[in-house]
């Protein structure tokens, strides 16, 4: 609840996001970021654009392309995407996702370049440049790097005089002209030259379709437009690539905008552009016949003297109102006062509307001149920019499914319905301090904020520049960066409770190493020797390991460490995420500590991907990497995913435990120098050496052959395969060790007559007592599996999925190539029961070779940067 005193001032969020909240936050972050998006796909985004299989593959090649071209991405990315996206032909939706996804895989994979000359031509840039590329990538990326910068048109096609000439609507325009043709010109079916113009009349025979203006109409007054521009019918389509349209449509459209525009008292060219633009900001949602249709019936209505569409949070006639200081007879007139006189004024007619958070937010608009509320009005609405640091409509999109509607207007209208829905995440119910407890609406609310100066961290306020002026002194100050949505907790929030209690509970330290939990799995083995290997190196440093969930330290004092194991979950096991993030963040500062590790702790990710400038200046960050993960709908994830490459410039190495997770990060994020630099690959340390277990517990004579399965009852591991393996094979007998541990599956593993549940296991030699004739293993993803390792302690023939990296550990002839390939699975375990010595052979080959390498000594050499 965000509780404002009016008087005083005071306020406080003491409402957490939900799980869900957080996961929902989580996917979006590990998508095509959603400034970006309009610019890639085009201005006209189908509903749940990013959950469809198109999209996953659009993204993919999208990635691919983006970080071999411009690596360090920032403004100039929203260009590039502008740019790609011009290379789809198909309408808007899903058909132009599938189309541009297929262009860019073409491109990725050594075709030609898709984009039209007209946007960028190679050759023509060449000659300018004076240089020969190797090609068209090459050629884009200089571009974009530096002739992008110095503003060299790199078409001969563009005319820059005919293009200001022909779309009077654009002298207001101070931005770089061919950027206003990149990013929306040239959808609108905009033409770049006469020669263009030459052609397009000569092909449609419509060369009226230009926009001039025509002479008195039939009434004897001054007519506006009784053709509309094709321009002016694409702005009042909402953006859409518009190449031609019926001429009825058209006349219908014309005459029902005219009476529009009568209505609101407008006469000149630039006021009906701008009411052509909010129109189809709000109005044009649908494919392009559907927009037209809906777009037609409320101009219809209006013209004809019917309600005045509503335009929140775009206009909202009160709010104006008291702004200029005039009383108006109704909405008519207060939106006719606005476009004719008010944006003259540049008085924002919405409390939505936050011109320094929206300015910071975009770094595409830096060279921005004009009116920033212009740009959300004409452009940034639709595109789905935040208008304000309370308000994300990518949030409430994803959230709560809004389809065709606009998220500002659906979150209007679940307000209006008693309905409230969050707009962003973090974001509680607002109301009034006091004993009534007074709940406000969000408009109430920001209305209450720019009155009362709350907040106020515009980048030119003069409490932003103290904040810069003492985070140059104290790392520790967060300058609050107007990128990212409004996170940061006043000094009355929960996260200050929490920081003292973990600060106290850390403590001093020279060296951090940060988890999730501590439980003795694959992780905690390779923390180990980690540790071990710091205490050599350092012995006089106090090491602590801070977790944020529980810590079972029993495995570790065995071997005698000195290092301090820090467990935070009972502190912080309820605090939502970004809470935790804050808290790795001022602990690891706080701490005093010269060297941080990273090992798999998500909240020190999150802070690292934030705060990685400001822990650089205080501490050297090394971190540990391990393998992709999967999301429920088997779309890649997990920690490589999402933070590997934003962290990459802060961290002094990556460890990695195999060389795929190694292979697989150079073709994701580009085989440069940069990143080859900061990855070393790892071997946990091992003894390999066969392991004695004295006489084996006998099987019941009826089991018949005995094949062993261990781990956790997850979708990693895939325990469904091993149903399915089970049912093809009657003759043997299943023993299952292990329990969900991130998962409840419906599994049908205990239905099946010849699988037996045998729970958990302390060590693998329990499994291994019961003289199995054959180990199986069926992970999806994986690096370098713990348990494989401890399997090839043990003469027993393995058969295994060759996820990630376990083809680094074992030989081919316990590898099944094909995950989903259940006969084959079938076929290798029934070759192990018949003939298990070439298999037991093959095994010991690759013992011998994995002892030279899984070993202290090597382990210590590939972390010897730390």
């Amino acid at each position: 609840m965000l509780d404002i005193d009016e008087g005083r001032g005071d306020y406080f969020m003491a409402e957490s996001a939900s799980r869900d909240d957080r996961a929902a936050a989580s996917a979006e972050a590990t998508r095509i970021p959603a400034p970006i998006l309009p610019f890639l796909i085009g201005f006209d985004m189908p509903a749940a654009v990013d959950s469809s299989d198109q999209y996953q593959r659009l993204a993919e090649f999208y990635y691919e392309l983006r970080n071999s071209i411009i690596p360090e991405g920032g403004a100039q990315e929203y260009v590039f995407a502008a740019v790609v996206r011009n290379a789809a032909s198909a309408p808007p939706g899903e058909r132009r996702i599938q189309s541009l996804a297929g262009a860019l895989e073409n491109w990725a994979r050594g075709g030609g370049s898709p984009i039209p000359s007209d946007i960028f031509d190679a050759a023509y840039y060449s000659e300018l440049a004076g240089q020969d590329f190797e090609d068209e990538r090459a050629a884009l990326s200089h571009w974009l790097q530096k002739g992008l910068g110095e503003r060299v048109v790199p078409t001969r096609t563009f005319d820059a005089e005919f293009y200001v000439a022909a779309n009077p609507d654009l002298s207001a325009w101070s931005n770089w002209i061919f950027l206003h043709y990149v990013y929306h010109g040239r959808p609108e079916g905009r033409l770049p030259s006469p020669a263009y113009a030459s052609a397009r009349e000569a092909e449609s025979g419509e060369a009226d379709r230009a926009g001039t203006e025509a002479g008195p109409d039939s009434r004897g007054e001054e007519a506006w437009a009784p053709v509309l521009s094709a321009p002016m019918v694409s702005r009042l389509l909402g953006y859409a690539p518009v190449d031609r349209i019926e001429a009825a449509v058209v006349e219908r459209m014309s005459r029902a905008f005219d009476g529009s525009a009568r209505r609101l008292g407008l006469r000149t060219e630039i006021e009906r552009h701008l009411l052509a633009g909010i129109l189809g900001q709000l109005f044009g949602q649908g494919e392009t016949g559907e927009r037209a249709e809906v777009v037609l019936a409320i101009l219809e209505a209006w013209g004809e003297g019917g309600r005045t569409p509503d335009l929140l949070p775009l206009f909202d006639p009160a709010y104006y109102a008291e702004a200029a200081g005039i009383a108006f007879e109704g909405p008519d007139a207060a939106f006719g006062h606005w476009l004719r006189e008010g944006v003259g004024k540049r008085i924002v007619p919405t409390p939505f509307f936050d011109p320094d958070f929206y300015a910071g937010r975009n770094p595409d608009l830096a060279g921005w001149q004009d009116w920033i509320f212009l740009h959300y009005a004409s452009h940034g609405f639709r595109e789905g920019r935040p208008p304000d640091c309370f308000v994300n409509p990518s949030w409430i999109r994803m959230r709560y499914a809004t389809g065709s509607v606009s998220p500002l207007q659906f979150y209007l209208a679940e307000e209006a319905a008693g309905r409230p829905v969050q707009p962003a995440p973090n974001v509680g119910p607002f109301r009034r301090a006091g004993s009534s407890g007074e709940l406000l609406t969000l408009r109430d609310f920001l209305i209450l904020r720019r009155k009362r100066g709350l907040f106020p961290f515009g980048p030119d306020s003069e409490l932003q520049a103290e904040i810069r002026k003492a985070a140059a002194i104290e790392p520790r100050i967060k300058v609050v960066d107007q990128a990212r949505l409004f996170t940061l907790k006043p000094f009355d929030s929960p996260l200050y409770p929490y920081l003292t209690a973990v600060q106290q509970r850390v403590g001093e330290a020279d060296i951090l190493v940060y988890r999730d939990s501590v439980t003795f799995g694959g992780v905690d083995r390779v923390l180990l020797f980690t540790l071990r290997y710091l205490e050599q190196k350092y012995p006089e440093a106090r090491i602590k390991v801070v977790s944020f969930g529980p810590v079972d330290s029993r495995q570790f004092t065995r071997h005698h460490l000195r290092t301090e194991f820090v467990a935070l979950d009972a502190l912080v096991g309820n605090a939502e995420a970004t809470v935790r993030r804050e808290l790795a963040f001022d602990s690891a500062l706080g701490s005093g500590a010269h060297t941080i590790v990273n090992m798999n702790c998500g909240p020190l990710w999150d802070a690292i991907q934030i705060y990685g400038r400001r822990l650089t200046e205080r501490a050297r960050l090394f971190a540990f990497m391990f393998c992709d993960d999967r999301d429920v709908f088997g779309n890649v994830d997990g920690y490589p995913t999402r933070y590997a490459l934003d962290c990459l410039p802060f961290l002094n190495k990556i460890f990695v435990d195999s060389y795929y997770l190694r292979d697989t990060l150079r073709a994701r994020f580009g085989d440069s120098s940069f990143l080859r630099s900061r990855l070393s690959v790892f071997r946990t340390p091992f003894d390999f050496r066969l392991r004695e277990l004295g006489a084996p517990r006998p099987a019941p004579s009826n089991e018949g052959p005995v094949v062993a399965w261990a781990g956790r009852l997850d979708r990693q591991k895939r325990p469904d395969l091993l149903a399915a393996i089970a049912q093809l094979m009657p003759e043997a007998t299943f023993h299952v060790w292990g329990e969900p541990v991130l998962d409840r599956l419906d599994l049908r593993l205990s239905s099946l007559a010849n699988v037996r549940m045998m729970g958990l296991f302390d060590d693998l030699s329990e499994v291994m007592a019961l003289a199995p004739d054959a180990f199986l293993y069926t992970s999806e993803w994986d690096g370098i599996p713990t348990i494989l390792l401890m399997a090839m302690m043990h003469d027993v023939p393995i058969v295994a999925s060759a996820a990630g990296g376990v083809p680094e550990v074992l030989p081919e002839t316990s590898l099944v190539r094909g995950l989903e390939d259940v006969p084959e699975y079938v076929a290798r375990l029934r070759a192990a029961f018949e003939a298990p010595e070439p298999l037991l052979e093959a095994q010991a080959g690759k013992r011998d070779q994995l002892r030279n390498l899984h070993n202290f000594d090597v382990f210590s050499w590939a972390v010897e940067a730390i």
